[in-house]
């Protein structure tokens, strides 16, 4: 097992959510930034 860490620009979402899907069944620690949002 590896722990990953995945960065990029969230105009890329999609893409890093498959990303770390895939890498995450095979076995693999993944981390990546979560969205927050704010509530005024």
């Amino acid at each position: 097992m590896k722990v990953i860490t995945v960065c990029g620009s969230y105009k890329f979402k999609k893409e890093m959510v498959d990303i770390v899907e895939k890498l995450t069944l095979e076995g693999n620690c993944v981390l990546m930034p979560n969205e927050l949002s704010r509530f005024n």
